[in-house]
């Protein structure tokens, strides 16, 4: 190409130049195409012929070589071993030589030489006379008495002359021992029991050398045979001294010991021969030899479709190497070209982008008065031109946007400023809230455990009780809804069991809906008996304040519970939580925002209490466990609300127990121990020493971590139970402290913390705590921390005798009541069991009790324990 073509290729736009040079590389790639499909075409022919004619043949061939091999080792295998796996991998062996020879007639249709398909027609015919002799020798193996001629003759004809001899021996035995005690006859008894020895032990040895083939029993049998040979003989000199029934049974011996002397001559003739063993006899004459000629058939077929296949992958590779010198050639000339077309293209179009490229380099690194040479009119010029508009104004809208954004970091900083004083506020909130309710819900736990309470008391200690965790409540809703919002809470998904999972749930509500008069139905299908991955404490959560809401909120009729299964597979179940109740529902104008926090209406609030965030968290929480809550509602006519849930099926190693209501403590066995408690709050001190001291704890106090560090050098506690916040040192600083105390080594100190938070209790963990408890302290729940950590065995309180009502004897209702619970409970309907039980407490005060316990039961959801109750008096002859 010459410089003045190159000039007239300029003025043309950049994509012009780029449409001519690729349509003139293109022709070249469609030449170099060209003569290489035409080169190829005679490589992919061979190919063809080689891996569809004389690649696959050769395979088959060794395959069925190699089949026919293994089938002929397993045949003389089973004859070696008798092992039922040769059987087995023979017919496996043949399955896999009936398909190569298969295969093989499907392609010798393609064969241009008629030898090979002569001999695969010979190999065939062959194979269908050869066949069927390895099962015959496998049906003769498998019988010994048609596999072993002398083994047959020994066992059948010699047996049974053997018998016959005996017997008749035996009789003349018997007739001798009738006649009188002469020396004659006595000589007689002795000639009778010699040749009776002599002939049983010749044919057992001759029987034995027919079953074994041993030459030791060969030997045996001449000397034998020619002893009894020659007490015969005397016998029958002897014959005229015999009666004449014993000189009968003689002349039946006499004949059974020729026939056994001609079985034994055929035994003999058959164990030196070559037909002892018929299996092998076949195996020799026709099962080796015919696979012997199959096996040299598939070998000429496997040599000639080798020779072939060489032949055929040699033109081939000649074919093949056209290709690569006709698509060398033909790279070489695009390469030309495309150097070409290189230098071309660099003057005219790289060049310039490159310039342009610097230019933008310049404006990326911020210098805006940067601007591009504009050196042509085509697409690069115009760029040239609108980068250099867009550097302009960009450089005007930065100077603007450098106004706007030092106002919006002042604003952002104020907006970071307030939530971390949000944040203060919230810890700083929980944390003083909680240690008065600590104080509160402490005492109130330890009065009201006081026997002595009257019910006026008892009642108002109750109110306080309940106030103070109403108020505890509130704070964790307002942490929870403050943690979802700030993205902080995380599930713990972990395996769950379901029934004991809901049973609890259903206990606490139960308890609640009782205290109104309400109904509570428990409604859960068989099905949803499983284990499922969860998290189980935010589900409870969101269940309890669901079902808290519906008792709440009706003041009549019924609260029901239901779990369904909607789907299930391999690795997980779809289920629906449902909860509904008949209450006073939720006005259309209010069902848009019931799930907003603290939007709850002001006449509800003041007739049912509550702040509003229940259903708020509740909601936060399900939508971080994959599902939303559903509801539906009318004024007056009560609710129901529902949550869908894709929960991943588990298993658990160990079952859970639930937990049974234990006696109060009232001491330990053993030693006293001293406890420690540190404390800057003397109310929170009190506490701990008001509960510890009767169970028979030595107490001493501090009010913070310096006083504590004191304590212990004079007072050697055993246990240490230290407050977190204290004024000058608290209680992660003295932790740490007295873990580098030796005197101190292995004391239990148990951090007590007003801030709930994980992070809190990681930390103390971390200093050296063995255990955390949050404040307000659960005082059954720290018993059993103090018992876990100084092993101490509880003395419990003596049992409260049971209520006259409880010890009621159950009256059974009529049989055909009976038989109608027993059928229910059978199916597990515990909707109609507790109307059943409804019905029966009708009937009269007696049924009473029994009604009360099936009621419960049904609560529970226990139909075994249903079944059980009515199989005790179900009468017997009706039983199932």
């Amino acid at each position: 190409m010459t410089v003045r073509s190159v000039r007239r290729i300029m003025p043309l736009g950049v994509g012009s130049k780029l449409t001519l040079a690729f349509a003139a590389l293109a022709a070249v790639t469609l030449m170099v195409v060209l003569l290489a499909f035409v080169a190829g075409r005679n490589a992919t022919d061979d190919i063809v012929l080689t891996e569809e004619v004389r690649g696959p043949a050769w395979i088959a061939s060794e395959q069925a070589q190699a089949s026919l091999l293994k089938m002929q080792l397993h045949v003389r295998g089973y004859l070696v071993l008798s092992d039922p796996l040769d059987i087995e991998q023979y017919h496996g062996a043949r399955n896999e030589f009936e398909k190569s020879l298969a295969s093989l007639q499907a392609m010798s249709r393609s064969w241009p030489e008629a030898d090979e398909a002569k001999w695969l027609t010979e190999l065939t015919q062959t194979y269908q006379r050869w066949v069927t002799l390895p099962q015959q020798l496998f049906d003769l193996h498998d019988n010994p008495l048609k596999n072993r001629p002398a083994l047959r003759i020994a066992r059948v004809d010699l047996q049974a002359l053997r018998v016959r001899i005996l017997d008749e021996i035996d009789a003349i035995i018997g007739l001798q021992k009738t006649r009188d005690a002469s020396p004659r006859n006595r000589g007689l008894m002795s000639d009778l029991l010699a040749f009776q020895t002599s002939f049983d032990a010749m044919a057992t040895n001759l029987m034995a050398y027919a079953t074994s083939g041993e030459l030791n029993f060969k030997l045996s049998y001449g000397p034998q045979l020619a002893t009894n040979a020659a007490v015969w003989n005397a016998l029958l000199a002897k014959r005229p001294q015999f009666s004449a029934e014993q000189r009968t049974r003689l002349d039946a011996i006499a004949r059974y010991r020729a026939l056994v002397a001609d079985l034994a001559l055929q035994l003999i003739g058959i164990l030196n021969g070559e037909k002892a063993f018929e299996d092998l006899f076949l195996y020799r004459t026709e099962v080796a030899p015919q696979a012997e000629a199959m096996i040299g058939l598939l070998a000429k077929l496997t040599t000639r479709q080798q020779a072939q296949l060489r032949s055929e992958l040699a033109r081939a590779r000649k074919s093949l190497y056209d290709v690569r010198a006709q698509t060398l050639i033909g790279g070489l000339v695009a390469v030309a070209l495309g150097v070409a077309m290189a230098l071309v293209f660099r003057r005219s179009i790289v060049g310039p982008v490159q310039r342009l490229t610097g230019v933008a380099e310049r404006v990326a690194t911020g210098d805006l008065s940067a601007r591009a040479e504009v050196a042509s009119q085509d697409e690069i010029g115009v760029l040239a031109t609108s980068f250099n508009t867009m550097t302009q104004r960009l450089a005007e809208t930065i100077a603007h946007l450098e106004t706007v954004f030092a106002d919006a970091q002042r604003a952002k900083d104020a907006a970071v400023v307030a939530n971390r004083s949000k944040s203060t506020f919230l810890a700083t909130m929980s944390h003083e809230l909680r240690t008065p309710l600590n104080a509160i819900l402490g005492f109130a736990q330890i009065l009201l455990a006081d026997p002595k309470l009257n019910e006026h008391q008892a009642r108002g200690l109750g109110i306080i009780q309940q106030g103070g965790e109403q108020l505890l409540t509130l704070i964790n809703d307002i942490l929870d809804l403050s943690r979802i919002e700030a993205g902080k809470v995380e599930l713990h998904a972990e395996p769950v069991t379901l029934p004991e999972f809901l049973r609890a749930i259903t206990d606490i509500i139960k308890v609640k809906a009782d205290e109104k008069g309400l109904q509570f139905n428990f409604d859960g299908e068989p099905g949803v008996a499983q284990v499922v991955c969860v998290d189980e404490k935010r589900l409870r959560q969101v269940l309890l304040n669901l079902l808290s809401n519906a008792v709440k909120f009706t003041e009549r009729g019924q609260v029901t519970l239901r779990v369904r299964t909607l789907g299930a597979s391999a690795t997980g179940v779809r289920l629906r939580f449902e909860v509904q109740d008949s209450g006073i529902g939720i006005p259309d104008a209010q069902q848009a925002s019931i799930f907003e926090p603290f939007e709850q209406a002001a006449n509800v609030q003041r007739r049912f209490g509550g702040t509003g965030l229940g259903l708020s968290i509740s909601r936060q929480l399900v939508r971080l466990m994959g599902s939303d809550i559903q509801f539906e509602s009318r004024d007056g006519a009560g609710s129901r609300f529902w949550i869908d849930m894709d929960l991943p099926t588990a298993t658990i190693e160990r079952e859970r127990t639930m937990p049974s209501q234990r006696p109060r403590p009232i001491g330990y066995q053993g030693r006293r121990n001293t406890v420690l408690v540190v404390d800057d709050v003397a109310a929170n001190r009190q506490l701990l020493i008001d509960f510890l001291s009767p169970l028979g704890f030595k107490m001493a106090e501090a009010d913070n971590g310096e006083t504590c560090l004191q304590q212990v050098q004079v007072q050697r506690p055993d246990l240490i139970m230290m407050d977190s916040v204290m004024p000058v040192m608290d209680g992660l600083e003295t932790t740490k402290r007295l873990r580098q105390l030796p005197a101190l080594d292995g004391v239990p100190i148990i951090a007590v913390s007003a801030s709930a938070a994980a992070v809190d209790q990681q930390h103390h963990l971390a200093a050296g705590a063995n255990a955390f408890l949050a404040k307000p302290i659960h005082l059954a729940h720290l018993l059993d921390v103090i018992g876990a950590l100084l092993k101490l065995t509880w003395i419990a309180e003596a049992s409260k005798p049971v209520a006259a009502e409880a010890a009621a004897p159950l009256v059974p209702p009529p049989a055909h009541e009976i038989e109608i619970l027993f059928r229910l409970a059978q199916i597990g309907d515990m909707r109609s069991i507790r109307a059943q039980a409804d019905h029966l407490a009708a009937l009269g005060p007696a049924y009473e009790p029994f009604a009360r316990r099936l009621r419960d039961l049904a609560d529970r959801f226990q139909p075994k324990a249903i079944l059980d109750l009515v199989m005790q008096f179900k009468e017997p002859e009706t039983r199932r």
